[in-house]
Formats: C-alpha cells, sequence, structure tokens
C-alpha cells in the first residue's frame, strides 16, 4: 500500500526524535501513515510471552497521534 502524500517524518512521541514513515495503516477508512521508533521500547505479551517491540503510531489527517492499544489493536 503506497504511503498518502505528502508525507513528513513524526517526532516520536516518548523521546521527540524525528522518525521517518515505515508503512500504512487502514483506520476508518483513511489511509495513514505509520512510524516506528527503534531507540524507544514497549513490552507486550504475544501468546503468552513478553516481547519487545518498538514504539509505533500514526498520523490521522487532522495531525493528531493515534497509538495502538496495549494489545496492539488500532482505535476504529
Amino acid at each position: 500500500m503506497p504511503l498518502p502524500s505528502p508525507v513528513h517524518n513524526s517526532p516520536c512521541p516518548s523521546c521527540g526524535n524525528k522518525i521517518p514513515p515505515s508503512g500504512v495503516v487502514s483506520i476508518a477508512g483513511q489511509q495513514l501513515p505509520v512510524y516506528q521508533c527503534e531507540t524507544c521500547t514497549r513490552s507486550a505479551d504475544l501468546f503468552g510471552q513478553q516481547v519487545t517491540l518498538a514504539v509505533t503510531w500514526a498520523i490521522d489527517n487532522q495531525g493528531r497521534t493515534i497509538t495502538p492499544d496495549a494489545d496492539g489493536e488500532w482505535p476504529l
């Protein structure tokens, strides 16, 4: 899926580093750029085991930051 345009770097919500988009997520019919900061991580339970994930977020068409919930699900 191509990135929507124009796409800009986004500051990480945890550390503030400017991060380029790494992909696209479809939320409520909108194609939104997704960002992942490999410097900042969070723990999550995956099939009963703790795993470390990069902090991940998207930016909606109004410029708001959207993050997946604790289960990794994006809001609809």
